[in-house]
């Protein structure tokens, strides 16, 4: 109960009490003239009507202080609402200020992926214009590759050519060497120290160095004799026998000739068989023995 009710419930009890003594005194000298009642019965009735009074102000007082602790727990209320108002619309601030910063965030790295973007495009264009060089240079080298390729399968056909005859050569060769070797075995009686004719054959006994010589034919005169590039300093010496040949352009036996004299440097030498002479060419080579081509 507040003070204000306590105060009002004290004026009240104050009240009743005198009301109560003078309504006893005159209760029994007067009545009260509307109800015909003493005025000690009035004032029992009025006694009850201020204990009805002072029950209802009670329970007024008792609704008050209800209501004013109503009132504290709604304004605490209240006051956490405001509080979580307040957090929620920081939060909210929070979340925007985060939103619109990834939102920034976002945009410059879009920004940055258009310029990115931007650069490989570029790059690939140029990527496309190297492609589209190395292309045509790629097709260039092929050409020329296949070029080369039937070029090579051109010299393999010669040199295959080349070789066919030299092994047709060869077969000569050995088919004269055993030639040669059985008129020698025929001859070998009248070998003697310079050269060895048979006057019905007119065949020469090959009698080449000891070592093998290589040279070529400076110059071709008549009769069948020719100057060569090797002489004394190559172990060549008078009434030996060499081997006149061709390598290119296609390879050819030319013939047998005999040394007839011998100089440090040089030589001269004269074909056995004088129509071999005619196939001779300044540059053919010289040895003591017919030397395949490479």
């Amino acid at each position: 109960m507040t003070l204000i009710g306590r105060i009002f419930a004290i004026l009240n009890f104050f009240m009743a009490l005198v009301f109560l003594g003078f309504a006893f005194s005159a209760m029994s000298l007067i009545k009260d003239p509307k109800s015909g009642r003493s005025w000690y019965e009035v004032a029992e009735g009025w006694k009850k009507q201020a204990a009805s009074l002072e029950n209802d102000l009670k329970a007024r007082d008792d609704h008050i202080s209800q209501l004013a602790d109503d009132l504290r727990k709604t304004k605490e209320r209240l006051d956490v609402i405001d509080k979580e108002k307040d957090k929620l619309l920081q939060q909210e601030r929070t979340a925007r200020a985060q939103a619109e910063k990834r939102a920034d965030d976002v945009e410059n790295k879009f920004k940055e992926s258009q310029v990115r973007l931007q650069q490989l495009t570029a790059e690939l264009d140029q990527k496309q214009k190297e492609l589209v060089a190395l292309n045509q240079q790629l097709t260039r080298a092929l050409a020329e590759v296949q070029e080369q390729l039937r070029k090579t399968e051109l010299e393999r056909v010669r040199r295959v050519e080349q070789e066919q005859a030299r092994n047709v050569l060869q077969d000569r060769v050995r088919q004269l060497m055993e030639e040669v070797t059985r008129l020698q075995r025929e001859l070998e009686s009248e070998r003697r120290q310079g050269l060895a004719v048979e006057p019905k054959a007119g065949v020469v006994v090959p009698r080449p160095p000891a070592h093998n010589v290589r040279g070529q034919i400076l110059r071709i005169g008549g009769n069948g004799l020719i100057e060569i590039s090797i002489g004394g300093d190559a172990g060549l010496m008078k009434n030996h026998t060499l081997e006149v040949f061709r390598l290119e352009p296609q390879p050819a036996y030319i013939g047998r000739v005999v040394v007839l004299e011998v100089e440090p440097h040089r030589a001269v030498a004269q074909f056995i068989n004088r129509e071999q002479a005619k196939q001779a060419r300044v540059g053919d080579q010289v040895a003591s023995r017919v030397i395949a081509a490479p």
